[in-house]
């Protein structure tokens, strides 16, 4: 498979939260994925900013206000630049968390913090629409072609404008990341609802 394609197939799975799909990617084709990412990262200049990740935690993980990064099989790791998107992802009360909250009734919900290096990036939401090798690429176009996304193009158009995603390489095991509870600092989860589901699949 071209390295580009790869990444693609890649990509849009992750973004629509389908990670057995982009993982399976990432796994088959390391390579691939990284000559491709190698290539946006060294076109792109964009600043390296703080990134949040919501969490839903058992309370005895998150001592002393740290958590630290176990190794694990993904091949990829999802944070945002809005605080405000990790929350939605944390808040227990929300749509996207309350499964979750159902099936492990002790979690909380935390943010972590993180500052990435500029070669942990494998996707940041600024560097789209994007030229590769010449070619112009818009991913939302890409998008309603794949078939992660293409039964619902208008979730990923929506998740896409919204949660400002950087992804990253799997982050090195041990690693330190601070963690707040959500309740000293998210908004509250119906605002949360408003602002991150996409409208077609709010109640």
């Amino acid at each position: 498979m071209q390295p580009f394609n790869v990444y693609l197939s890649w990509l849009i799975p992750a973004i629509m939260g389908q990670l057995q799909m982009a993982d399976t990617v990432a796994h088959t084709y390391p390579s691939e994925l990284e000559y491709v990412a190698s290539a946006l990262r060294k076109s792109h200049n964009q600043p390296l900013r703080k990134l949040y990740r919501g969490l839903l935690l058992e309370p005895y993980e998150a001592q002393a206000g740290v958590i630290f990064t176990r190794s694990t099989i993904e091949k990829s790791v999802s944070f945002s630049e809005d605080r405000d998107v990790a929350c939605y992802f944390a808040v227990p009360e929300t749509i996207m968390s309350s499964f979750v909250k159902q099936q492990r009734p002790r979690v909380e919900g935390y943010v972590a913090e993180y500052t990435p290096k500029r070669q942990e990036i494998m996707w940041h939401y600024s560097w789209n629409p994007f030229t590769y090798q010449g070619m112009k690429v818009d991913i939302r176009a890409a998008a309603r072609r794949h078939p992660a996304s293409a039964h619902d193009p208008a979730q990923f158009d929506f998740v896409f404008g919204t949660q400002k995603e950087v992804i990253l390489k799997p982050l090195p095991a041990h690693v330190p990341l601070p963690v707040r509870p959500v309740a000293d600092t998210c908004p509250d989860p119906y605002s949360l609802d408003r602002r991150f589901t996409p409208p077609h699949h709010l109640p």
